[in-house]
């Protein structure tokens, strides 16, 4: 027959534990695999894999787990101490699986230090605990007034302390060793009530429960008299001892069975006494190693001081930091170990603690003599008492902390400071600002605030890759940082956008600024030199935004607005100039904010028209039209392209329009493909760098026409040279699939941009349309005229068809055809209309539509 709770059944028929966990590490918890964990959960996990048990983890808070256990439905509930109270509700094995006693913990700053003064405090106990139970029975004795706080576990007792709600709080030296610090809390030299904890079950356990409690004594028993036992094991593990970790509670309990034995055996009683005594010594010494491995264990520098201060006690951290053995310490005072000065502060503050009684918490910087670095270190001190009261030492516990310090201070530095050019950050210039510009009325606080965009640099940094655009940005802060006086400031706000601080300007607001556009130009003069970035010589130029102090009130932000506001009004000038802000550089970015908030809305609202214009050839017969966009603002009317195109491309609302623009031309080519005399002109449409880049331009440019049905051939797209600064190549493979299609190309205003003869050559182009400034003034002109000459020549030999743009007047038309230009396009000929209205005008005079051999490249 097999018993239960034996191996053999466990082989065949496992026994099931439910075991009650309840959150109080180290000693008892549930680990992330969901099995018991902890000093207790390990050796019930040992002792159940030896007998073949399965333990079924129950979670539940403390006395819950009580109720569990009182009711049944759990097994058994670790860490439970046995009171009389208990021993009445629940059944206790013979040998406790582990031995504790209780602590008070408190905040950093608490004076608590013996039970006494927990009078008329606020105690933050766990609900039904022996901690309660024990402080109940001390109130009623002494009288202390004291007030619960009832928790649920310990965790919210440690958290109602650190809150405040509690001035203490009453947990196992297992829980607050292992927790206090995470709360900011420490232990109190309280401490009470020595307990053994013992595995519980229910009142009335069943037999295979009975079976497995003696299973569990009879490990427990053995594995307690075998030093390099599963016990001692996990004892080490979890308290970074061999040993139990604590002495406290043996002896106590040795004393009391001592003295139980003499009460029972009064005959025995001198051997009883001689064995006491020798006990006691062995204990002590025994408490004192296990100290010393707790304190040596500690990554603290712990120590004792006399009255002389002279240390009497070091720990082991103490040795490794001085470098020095214990003996060599001991008896020696700091002047042996630190150099004069740290010496004489350490001095200062013991006098305070063996002189005044008073409790010090400091953060000192204490350099050793045989080290010329110096550490930081936060120490706590008090006094040690004697039975009388008496001051006769002080104890200290320092924290090296110059690692933290060192994070700490790194970590301010890039909160203010840029990380790549070293430069002052945008945080480190507002400050600055906000400082000045609140003593602005002070004579030597008259300043500007310079914002320095260096031109074209997406471009640079394009065209020589990040790594060298970060060099240039490194050279040129360095070159700023060089350029700046004592009473300067500057900073890097961000990518390629520097910041000059310019204070102690002349208080006369006209000569003060005067002194800042000086000091701006010096500064583009030093920035404009040749840069070496790797094996490139780089020129650059820069925009700069001048804001005067005196200019807007005290607000840093409106100081950064109106400089960052004059910035691009310089870049928008032509760049590579400095421009100081005034109110109408407000009132005209007011405008353009106010214009690009419409715009969003008529983006939305499809505000937006085509008006169409003629292009003829020299025998005035239309051969093709030139789609042009309009806006019509319902409360602000007709709105000029030249004033919101612009702005849609800054803001890149171009790309929505331009997508709009491609669908209603295409709607045009629908019905003109149904007319006999409209099928055969062809409508150019403008298209944007922006757009035309777009990764989506080509799909949707394929979508539209395949939606509307219409001819690709009947489409011409008009580019400008501006286009041909980017991905040249990448340019002509798109433009390449467009001519695939059918869909011709040409170039819009030629003569005002960055064409070459050798881009031409290689672009897939069917014509070029002469910029209109070279039409205008030709005739007065002679540059003109020969601009205009030579754009002709060149495209006829080319083979291109070459269009002048902007003919106002017959003698401009009677010119351009005598120099071999034979299309044209302007108002002379025919304004921009709406297409329906072309089409009513032409259809009935269908001599001035030209027919297919008539028109371009036929």
């Amino acid at each position: 027959m097999v018993l239960p709770g034996t191996h053999a059944q466990s082989v065949s028929q496992p026994l099931t534990l439910r075991l009650g966990v309840y959150h109080n590490p180290p000693k008892i918890f549930l680990g992330s695999d969901g099995r018991p964990s902890g000093l207790i959960g390990d050796l019930l996990n040992k002792v159940a894999e030896a007998e073949g048990w399965q333990i079924k983890p129950v979670r539940c808070q403390w006395q819950s787990c009580l109720t569990l256990l009182k009711n049944g439905n759990i097994d058994l509930m670790p860490d439970v101490a046995m009171t009389p109270e208990r021993r009445a509700e629940f059944f206790f094995p013979v040998e406790p699986i582990l031995l504790s006693w209780s602590q008070i913990y408190v905040s950093a700053n608490s004076k608590l230090s013996s039970l006494l003064d927990l009078k008329n405090k606020r105690i933050a106990v766990l609900e039904e605990s022996v901690q309660q139970q024990y402080l109940t029975r001390l109130n009623h004795a002494f009288q202390l007034h004291y007030q619960f706080i009832r928790v649920s576990d310990f965790e919210l007792a440690l958290q109602a302390v650190q809150r405040g709600e509690a001035d203490a709080a009453a947990t196992s030296q297992f829980y607050g060793r292992y927790q206090a610090a995470d709360y900011d809390l420490v232990a109190a030299p309280i401490m009470f009530q020595p307990t053994e904890l013992y595995v519980a079950a229910n009142l009335q356990p069943s037999a295979s429960i009975k079976q497995a409690l003696q299973r569990l004594d009879s490990y427990l028993t053995r594995w307690k008299a075998e030093q390099h036992s599963p016990y001692y094991s996990v004892l080490k593990k979890w308290s970074g001892s061999g040993e139990d970790g604590y002495s406290i509670p043996q002896f106590v309990w040795w004393i009391g069975l001592l003295l139980l034995g003499a009460l029972l055996l009064t005959f025995f009683f001198i051997f009883t006494l001689r064995r006491l005594v020798k006990d006691k010594t062995y204990r002590l010494e025994q408490s004192e190693n296990r100290l010393n491995t707790i304190l040596n264990s500690v990554d603290a520098f712990i120590f004792i001081k006399d009255l002389d201060l002279k240390y009497q006690y070091i720990n082991q951290k103490f040795c490794e930091l001085t470098g020095l053995s214990e003996r060599d310490i001991i008896g020696k005072t700091d002047h042996q170990f630190f150099d004069a000065e740290t010496a004489k502060r350490l001095a200062i503050n013991d006098r305070r603690v063996l002189e005044k009684g008073e409790r010090i918490v400091d953060e000192e910087v204490n350099t050793l003599t045989k080290s010329s670095a110096p550490h930081t270190f936060l120490s706590v001190k008090l006094p040690l008492r004697d039975g009388s009261g008496q001051i006769y030492a002080l104890c200290g516990i320092s924290t090296d902390i110059t690692e933290y310090r060192n994070i700490q201070s790194q970590l301010q530095h890039l909160a203010f400071f840029d990380v790549l050019s070293g430069l002052p950050n945008r945080r480190f210039i507002i400050d600055k600002l906000q400082n000045l510009m609140a003593q602005k009325q002070s004579p030597l606080v008259q300043g500007a605030l310079a914002i320095i965009d260096i031109d074209e640099f997406k471009s640079l940094n394009d065209t020589l890759g990040h790594e060298l655009g970060d060099e240039l940005l490194k050279q040129v802060a360095n070159r700023l940082e060089h350029l700046q006086s004592s009473k300067d400031t500057v900073g890097r706000l961000g990518a390629d956008e520097f910041v000059a601080i310019l204070s102690q300007l002349d208080q006369d607001p006209k000569a003060a600024a005067m002194h800042a556009q000086q000091r701006t130009r010096q500064i583009a003069k030093r920035l404009s030199q040749p840069y070496f970035v790797g094996s490139h010589e780089v020129f650059v130029t820069v925009s700069i935004g001048l804001a005067m102090f005196s200019d807007v009130g005290n607000d840093v932000e409106e100081l950064l607005k109106g400089a960052d506001i004059a910035m691009h009004t310089a870049k928008r000038l032509g760049r590579n100039n400095i421009q100081l802000f005034n109110t109408d550089m407000q009132a005209i970015v007011d405008e353009r904010l106010n214009i690009e908030s419409r715009l969003r809305e008529a983006v939305a609202k499809d505000q937006f028209y085509l008006v169409v214009q003629p292009q003829f050839n020299q025998l005035k017969q239309m051969v093709a039209m030139e789609a042009l966009l309009r806006w019509h603002h319902p409360e602000l009317g007709e709105i000029s392209p030249g004033q919101f195109i612009p702005i849609a491309e800054q803001s890149g609302l171009m790309l929505a329009i331009g997508k709009r623009v491609i669908e209603q031309s295409c709607e045009i080519l629908r019905r003109w493909q149904s007319s006999e005399h409209w099928r055969h002109i062809k409508l150019a449409i403008n298209i944007s760098p922006a757009q035309f880049n777009h990764e989506d331009f080509v799909p949707h440019l394929e979508n539209t026409l395949q939606r509307f049905q219409v001819n690709p051939e009947r489409l011409e797209l008009e580019i400008t040279e501006t286009l041909l600064i980017q991905d040249f190549d990448a340019i002509i493979d798109k433009l390449n699939v467009l001519r695939e299609w059918g869909i011709s190309v040409s170039l819009d205003d030629f003569g005002t941009g960055y064409a070459s003869l050798s881009y031409l050559k290689r672009l897939p182009l069917a014509k070029l349309k002469i910029d209109q400034s070279f039409v205008r003034d030709m005739l007065n002109n002679s540059n003109d005229e020969v601009i205009v000459r030579s754009i002709i020549g060149l495209g006829n030999n080319l083979g291109l068809t070459v269009v002048a743009e902007g003919v106002e007047t017959s003698e401009q038309l009677q010119r351009l055809q005598q120099i071999q230009c034979f299309y044209f396009q302007g108002f002379y000929l025919g304004k921009p209309q709406r297409p329906e209205q072309w089409e009513l005008e032409l259809s009935s005079n269908s001599e001035n539509l030209a027919t297919g051999s008539s028109l371009p490249g036929s």
